[in-house]
């Protein structure tokens, strides 16, 4: 299974995220909203020191994104793109739209900046359950092999962030699944 982070990197949660990741010795995938790149260059860049992806979450996490125009689409991703690519020295090579929310126009403007759109198969609800119990009880009754698992580590407090974090690792390690870097699932 991949573990998947959306909306960071966020100064408050992502830090703590990364030491407990590295402590767990566990690989994960930050999908990263540009502006906030932008305002966390060295969180993104130590998320790829640390042996992390951080891939695109568009630059400005729009609630409307899903409606841009291809044309629109394509400069959102190709702004991310870039500063992804100055900050950490690596480009992307997936999009998550915000909200998860596609249609022909996202996989238009993503194709032609090369990028995969990724979604997810197991979500935790973790912007909506404050309980870090009941957030990995529903990933684990969703899980199987290949599981995307989607949690957030923007705008969620980082004590809980981080508790329901080593908590479902510890649960799906005693399930018997391997948590894997999201682009070693998808080869």
């Amino acid at each position: 299974v991949a573990l998947t982070f959306d909306d960071g990197p966020d100064a408050g949660s992502t830090p703590v995220l990364l030491d407990l990741l590295r402590d767990e010795r566990t690989a994960a995938a930050f999908f990263c909203v540009g502006e906030k790149v932008a305002a966390h260059p060295e969180l993104a860049g130590r998320t790829v020191r640390e042996g992390h992806l951080v891939e695109n979450h568009s630059y400005s996490h729009n609630h409307l994104t899903n409606l841009f125009s291809v044309t629109r689409l394509r400069a959102e991703l190709a702004q991310t793109q870039e500063i992804i690519q100055r900050v950490t020295g690596i480009v992307p090579s997936c999009f998550r739209p915000p909200m998860g929310l596609s249609n022909p126009r996202v996989f238009r403007a993503a194709r032609k900046l090369g990028l995969t759109v990724v979604g997810w198969s197991v979500r935790g609800l973790d912007t909506k359950l404050s309980d870090p119990e009941q957030i990995v009880a529903r990933v684990v009754r969703q899980l199987e092999p290949g599981a995307i698992i989607l949690l957030h580590d923007g705008n969620i407090p980082a004590e809980r962030l981080v508790l329901t974090v080593k908590r479902l690792l510890d649960r799906v390690r005693a399930l018997g699944y391997d948590v894997v870097r999201l682009d070693q699932l998808l080869k």
